[in-house]
């Protein structure tokens, strides 16, 4: 084999690994944003979860107190 070969396979050997590294490397991006994702959309959802009660406790309240003010007149 010649010094020209040689360089040329080295140069080609090195261009696969870069390209196996790029791609391992997009796929690391793309879990880690799917896994970010799923945890704010159930993050979301328990806020939402929580505002729901708390606005259910908020207007029980109100319509308890209006059932005081209507009672008393």
């Amino acid at each position: 084999m010649s010094s020209v070969e040689n360089k040329e396979n080295k140069k080609q050997n090195k261009e696969k690994k870069m390209k196996k590294l790029n791609i391992e490397t997009i796929k690391t991006i793309i879990i880690t944003i799917l896994i970010t994702a799923i945890i704010a959309f159930i993050g979301g959802m328990q806020y939402q979860k929580n505002q729901t009660e708390q606005v259910k406790a908020e207007a029980a309240t109100i319509v308890k107190n209006v059932k005081v003010e209507v009672s008393k007149q």
